[in-house]
């Protein structure tokens, strides 16, 4: 009779101790996330400003990660004689791997694309253009700090590769109109906040 309950005390007791973070755990897991960044936006000429995005991640393991973004942002030139706004609203996606360095301390590298669309605004109303723009790559370096078991926060990097066929007043003022294929990259510094389960 006393042999169930002592079988149950070995076999609990020689289990495997549970990951301290779900970010950890060798499971499948779901993450999600927001994020705020600051950067440059390289158009016609570089334009600074703010974005923001929220994030969907499925992660394999403690290593390997692949996920979702939906992302807005806004950027503006500099001041000149038609200043202008930038606004971007895309998708994204990306494959991510978290490097293990060490307790609660968790480096990454993420490679992906984003699919979306621009939109450019004169600040003085006199022309808005708008286009769908594409980042061929980005790149992403981060740190996730673990936060108790279910949150991780951190810092991060992020360059684009992009391109997109967005008009400028001065490519629609010629006939016929010049040929507006351009580069979009990006260069931005921002931080985020994952929860995980």
């Amino acid at each position: 009779m006393a042999a169930g309950p002592l079988l149950v005390l070995v076999l609990l007791s020689n289990a495997p101790a549970a990951a301290p973070s779900v970010f950890d755990e060798d499971r499948f897991g779901v993450e999600l996330g927001g994020r705020a960044e600051l950067g440059e936006t390289f158009w016609t000429v570089a334009s600074n400003g703010p974005s923001f995005g929220i994030d969907l991640r499925l992660r394999f393991g403690p290593s390997l990660a692949v996920g979702v973004s939906l992302e807005s942002g806004s950027s503006s030139s500099p001041e000149m004689e038609n200043s202008w706004k930038l606004h971007r609203k895309q998708v994204a996606v990306d494959v991510q791997w978290r490097f293990d360095s060490g307790p609660g301390i968790r480096p990454w590298i993420s490679l992906g694309m984003g699919f979306g669309q621009v939109e450019l605004e004169y600040t003085d109303g006199s022309f808005r253009s708008s286009a769908h723009a594409v980042d061929f790559a980005r790149l992403s370096l981060g740190v996730d700090f673990l936060v108790g078991r279910f949150v991780a926060l951190g810092p991060f990097l992020r360059g684009s590769l992009g391109h997109t066929r967005l008009q400028s007043a001065d490519d629609v003022a010629v006939s016929p109109p010049l040929d507006s294929s351009r580069s979009l990259d990006a260069l931005q510094v921002g931080f985020r906040a994952l929860v995980g389960f």
